[in-house]
């Protein structure tokens, strides 16, 4: 049993699928997302829930048998060709939503990160993608491109908004905004 006092709900993500056909990840953070959820009672029990983080790279990889075409951090097993590779970054298909590094909430909306601009907006009930934000553009620019952006915001001094950046890979150009709980 835990402690009475423990009440709440703790949201975790990590990577959990390494094989998708006959394609198998050989990097920790090459394994598709999944989500786990304890729920804590308050009268010493836990009740716990996990799905698979539905991301587009998810759902593509699922579909299509393989793993989505992305820049892994080691080779698949079979590897993507070179020219896959450039291909799905020219034309800006490479996989970027895989968020399996961290869950953190800005006022009540839950996001699922990665160190990509291309982050999960999570229902904590079930457990589901409400949406995918960013959806390939920056946040402040609004530009399609290869984006990076820290999987760990930071809580801002008001305690519901984070703050976080941004790095255009092309541009070179950093930019650090406020993340707050509105979606306009």
């Amino acid at each position: 049993a835990f402690p009475h006092w423990l009440n709440g709900t703790l949201l975790r993500n990590g990577p959990a699928r390494f094989e998708v056909g006959g394609m198998r990840a050989r990097h920790q953070f090459d394994g598709l997302a999944k989500l786990n959820k304890f729920r804590f009672d308050g009268k010493g029990g836990v009740a716990y829930q996990s799905r698979f983080l539905h991301s587009d790279m998810y759902n593509r990889s699922v579909a299509g048998g393989r793993f989505a075409t992305h820049l892994p951090y080691m080779p698949l097993d079979p590897p993507f060709t070179l020219a896959a590779r450039v291909r799905s970054l020219v034309d800006g298909t490479a996989a970027a939503d895989n968020n399996n590094i961290n869950v953190h909430a800005t006022g009540d909306c839950v996001y699922a990160t990665s160190d990509t601009a291309d982050c999960n907006v999570v229902c904590v009930d079930s457990l589901r993608v409400l949406h995918k934000l960013n959806d390939g553009a920056t946040a402040t620019s609004g530009r399609r491109g290869h984006v990076v952006s820290a999987a760990h915001p930071q809580r801002h001094s008001d305690g519901r908004d984070t703050i976080n950046y941004e790095c255009d890979a092309r541009t070179r150009v950093v930019r650090l905004y406020r993340d707050t709980p509105t979606f306009d």
